[in-house]
């Protein structure tokens, strides 16, 4: 991995500085708290944890643990992809999408479980063929 450029307003002050050690917290928990970035290239987008490497027909990228939003990272092959803060819709588009809807009987417990009755608003959001919002 070659880095580029980095996001010149990024802060230099690391979580122990700061008064915050990370790495026993995700350790307690037996956690990975790395939020992933999304590497951005024209159409493609990949979803990489800091620290990550993905493969691509462009070549390898190898994502650094301190990988910002702002920066520009190169594949082996020196294509250029700039890295993206990750936003909720970021996640929508790189959900893998079962095929498994939920049959009347599946529904009908939800309803029993939940409480659900006429009138009621639900929000139904997910990945899936959106079964539940039809009926």
């Amino acid at each position: 991995m070659t880095r580029v450029s980095g996001n010149e307003n990024a802060d230099d002050e690391s979580d122990t500085e700061a008064g915050t050690d990370t790495e026993t917290d995700a350790g307690a928990e037996g956690g990975d708290d790395r939020v992933p970035v999304l590497l951005v290239r024209g159409d493609r987008e990949y979803l990489v944890k800091p620290g990550g490497e993905q493969g691509t027909d462009l070549g390898v990228l190898e994502v650094p643990e301190d990988v910002q939003s702002g920066d520009t990272i190169e594949t082996h092959l020196g294509d250029e992809f700039h890295v993206r803060r990750l936003r909720g819709p970021d996640l929508f588009h790189q959900f893998e999408r079962t095929g498994a809807p939920m049959v009347p009987r599946d529904i009908g417990l939800v309803m029993g479980e939940t409480g659900i009755a006429g009138g009621d608003r639900v929000l139904d959001a997910g990945t899936g063929t959106g079964v539940l919002a039809a009926t």
